[in-house]
């Protein structure tokens, strides 16, 4: 069995906004964290940029996903969105709703 891991990067600790919310300007604006900086830009002269930096010859950016196949994906998906429907399914609806859905409007 393969496991498949969705993770936020270390740096962004809150959640994104959600779309009823904030507007996105005012959440990066005031709630999200700047961005740090790194160490290797912090021996870059200033007229160098980020894009001129030499990347480090020992690190390889691979793909998590290499070794799954699309069905392998869409299997995973499957079953945690089975999971996660049943799990919504079962829940036990409380009794204040059920009443307020039986007793008829008055007008």
């Amino acid at each position: 069995m393969q496991v498949i891991e969705v993770v936020k990067p270390p740096g962004h600790p809150f959640p994104d906004p959600l779309e009823e919310g904030i507007a996105f300007g005012i959440y990066s604006a005031f709630i999200e964290p700047p961005p740090t900086v790194d160490t290797e830009m912090k021996g870059l002269n200033p007229e160098q940029g980020p894009e001129e930096s030499q990347p480090k010859a020992g690190i390889s950016e691979t793909d998590p996903l290499v070794g799954f196949t699309i069905e392998d994906v869409k299997s995973a998906l499957g079953q945690v969105t089975d999971d996660v429907l049943i799990g919504l399914q079962t829940a036990p609806v409380p009794m204040s709703l059920i009443t307020q859905q039986l007793t008829p409007m008055a007008v």
